[in-house]
């Protein structure tokens, strides 16, 4: 069996529709119907620059006991389930 095309192979192959070239403006009505519909946030709005977060006392410590709680967590799942035996004797 041949890897090589034979001439009937290769005229079909030329014969395939190509990839077209989108028209003109296209990317500019897309964003715009986006925009229009509300997906997109309209150009030069403080949401299109992205969402500033702010940390103020209360988040930061959420966050903090979020972390903790977090840590404390997965410390106690690896000395309970942990079967390491270099550690065996350490903890």
């Amino acid at each position: 069996m041949s890897d090589e095309l034979s001439p009937e192979e290769l005229d079909a192959l030329k014969r395939l529709p190509r990839e077209r070239v989108p028209s003109a403006g296209l990317e500019e009505r897309v964003v715009g119907s986006m925009r229009e519909r509300g997906f997109i946030a309209p150009a030069g709005t403080r949401a299109a620059r992205g969402r500033l977060v702010r940390l103020t006392s209360s988040r930061v410590a959420g966050l903090v006991a979020a972390c903790i709680v977090l840590m404390v967590g997965a410390y106690t799942i690896g000395v309970r389930h942990g079967e390491n035996p270099v550690l065996r004797g350490v903890v």
